[in-house]
């Protein structure tokens, strides 16, 4: 019986409960959550933990495939410039040939009036050239707004950058909060375990005790049961 007693008295030191005062009956195990819902919120958390991980995975392949077509497009508008700026030197070239050559014959029609037909001709090809020089500048506007639209993506890069720094962030949160709860799911299964043990040992107990008091004289036993 004095066995039992320290048992119990070293069961409540580990657990908390007041270890002085006169034995009392074995008080009740607290009631655990079931392994199987334990389980299944792990698994839950597990499942979020994955969702995590793919979310971040396909964040990092959209933002390397925005970055590659950024490249792309500004590699394009460095080439759409330069082709640009060739065709802007071209057009003042000709403009300038025609133009000294319509002079030319401007003075030469005063001498010959054959020639009138010919400046007709090369006024057109001016009037040509000027509809096709607005034209080019009406490809340059769409391509500055091209670039500035690009220029607008660009500057929503840091943007991405502080959500994908917060989508980190909460990954580790989580993380946390899984591993805080496998410690704790395992030290629940230590006190089941060793609560498992005690019950066992005081069953045990008991049980020889019953013995030893089924075995020795019935008077004693009769009196403790009165």
């Amino acid at each position: 019986m004095a066995g039992r007693q320290r048992s119990h008295r070293g069961y409540d030191d580990r657990r908390g409960y007041a270890p002085e005062g006169p034995p009392l009956r074995d008080p009740l195990p607290r009631p655990q959550q079931h392994p199987v819902f334990l389980e299944e919120e792990l698994e839950a958390q597990n499942a979020e933990l994955r969702r995590l991980f793919e979310d971040n995975r396909r964040l990092a392949e959209d933002r390397a495939v925005l970055r590659r077509e950024l490249n792309a497009a500004k590699d394009e508008v460095h080439h759409m410039n330069g082709v640009i700026s060739n065709i802007r030197a071209d057009q003042e070239t000709q403009l300038r040939e025609l133009y000294e050559k319509g002079k030319k014959l401007e003075g030469d029609v005063r001498t010959a009036e054959p020639l009138k037909s010919e400046a007709t001709q090369l006024r057109a090809e001016v009037q040509k050239l000027s509809g096709a020089k607005q034209e080019y500048g009406r490809q340059i506007k769409s391509l500055g707004a091209e670039r500035e639209k690009l220029q607008a993506e660009n500057q929503q890069m840091p943007r991405m950058r502080s959500e994908l720094d917060e989508l980190k962030k909460e990954f580790m949160r989580v993380r946390m909060a899984l591993d805080y709860e496998k410690k704790a799911s395992f030290e629940l299964m230590e006190q089941r375990q060793g609560m498992e043990k005690n019950m066992i040992s005081m069953s045990q107990e008991a049980e020889k005790l019953r013995v030893e008091l089924a075995g020795s004289d019935p008077r004693p036993w009769a009196a403790g049961a009165s």
